[in-house]
């Protein structure tokens, strides 16, 4: 016996929050990131030029989001994804976060970060590794993203900033150009009015955008930032100083550090700006939510944030580190893939040479395929190990102290 439901009567669904589409034609649809029918627009659109901007905040989803535009967009195409993250320090593919960020720092309560409107930011500052190189930078609600993807024939690496260079033209921003470096910088002898960090002294062009690639067969990425109405100008050389990098030797690519300014353009006017000269440009369409929630898994997780990627890149502490000569320490971590290596690691407090391998044995035993970005505080390392005698625990808990501030891993209050 066959049993037949009823239909039910057909209604237009109400577009969820999400991200905003924009066709050639200037039809604009409202979309979920969990949307079907997003994927379907992105991948069977007839259109050659497809426009987005994500109404999400969260650094995860919007890499995500990119990443899949990437692979899923017809070659053909030419992509602009327009986006806003809330505060977070985005470190690139090849990169040791030990070295580009005061991990510390990023808790909430520590930072002094501000949201665009100059609230206090009460969250933690995310860390973030995208896929693609190049050097760390931080976003806030003053600072917007680009991101476009076009085919690999079509790209060279100063089109696109040139493009967002014209977009701030337009807007009154004259001293905007492209350096050697294809970043967007002001000409600081046309700047007056332009926001600059309080101790920015130095006579030279300010940085407000910065850039990283990807590509990939037939297809190419370019994403940017561009420091509009920052509120953290001040902040961002206490976030992005880290501690470790004196004790740090790794063969991850280091961050080129440059003075920093606010353009001084509001974010629509920048957006709309920017969508104009992306049509000048290349000529006047879901994600599916399997693929967008794996993508944002993986971004998300430690292991992909914390763990070096490359050919056996090692973070290694020296020898008698400066910083605990008077505990009379004698330190090596050598870490691979974000895993400490126990047999290419040392560490004693005993000046005792016997005494001293005892140490080293008992901990190596502890930090056996331990993780160094999943140690949350050393002292419990050094507690489980039982490496150190009775007399040795003043010195191991000052050197469990230095850990945690060079690692940037210890509990509030440590």
């Amino acid at each position: 016996m066959n049993r037949f439901r009823p239909r039910r009567p057909w209604t237009r669904p109400q577009p969820p929050p999400g991200l905003e589409f924009t066709s050639a034609h200037n039809r604009q649809r409202h979309v979920s990131s969990s949307s079907p029918a997003l994927a379907e627009l992105i991948q069977k659109t007839t259109s050659g030029r497809q426009i987005f901007i994500s109404r999400s905040r969260d650094p995860h989803v919007n890499l995500s989001i990119e990443h899949y535009l990437l692979q899923k967009s017809p070659t053909h195409s030419a992509v602009l994804f327009l986006y806003i993250n809330q505060p977070c320090v985005v470190i690139g593919r090849n990169q040791n976060p030990w070295i580009e960020a005061n991990l510390r720092m990023l808790a909430a309560g520590r930072h002094g970060v501000r949201n665009a409107d100059g609230s206090l930011f009460e969250g933690d500052v995310r860390l973030v590794r995208r896929r693609s190189g190049g050097g760390t930078v931080f976003h806030d609600g003053g600072n917007a993203n680009y991101c476009v993807i076009c085919p690999t024939a079509d790209f060279h690496r100063d089109k696109h900033a040139r493009m967002v260079a014209g977009a701030l033209q337009r807007l009154g921003v004259a001293a905007a150009a492209v350096n050697g470096r294809h970043d967007i910088v002001l000409d600081e002898s046309q700047t007056q009015g332009i926001v600059k960090p309080r101790e920015e002294t130095v006579s030279k062009a300010l940085k407000v955008s910065g850039s990283a690639y990807k590509l990939t067969r037939g297809r190419a990425l370019h994403h940017g930032t561009c420091l509009l109405s920052s509120p953290n100008l001040d902040v961002l050389p206490l976030v992005l100083r880290a501690p470790a990098k004196p004790w740090v030797q790794a063969r991850g690519v280091e961050s080129v550090r440059s003075p920093v300014g606010n353009a001084g353009v509001s974010l629509l006017p920048f957006q709309q700006a920017v969508v104009a000269a992306f049509g000048r440009l290349y000529g006047t369409t879901g994600l599916d939510a399997e693929g967008i929630t794996q993508q944002a898994g993986l971004c998300e997780s430690s292991a992909w944030v914390g763990g070096l990627v490359g050919e056996a890149e090692a973070l290694e502490v020296p020898e008698i580190a400066q910083g605990a000569k008077e505990l009379r320490a004698r330190i090596t971590l050598t870490v691979q893939h974000g895993t400490i290596q126990p047999q290419a690691s040392h560490l004693s407090l005993s000046p005792d040479p016997a005494q001293a391998s005892s140490e080293a044995q008992a901990l190596a035993h502890a930090l056996h395929r331990r993780r160094l970005h999943d140690i949350t505080d050393w002292h419990v390392v050094f507690r489980d190990a039982a490496a150190f005698s009775e007399d040795g625990r003043g010195a191991s808990r000052a050197l469990a102290d230095w850990l945690n501030a060079l690692f940037g891993r210890g509990p509030p209050g440590k």
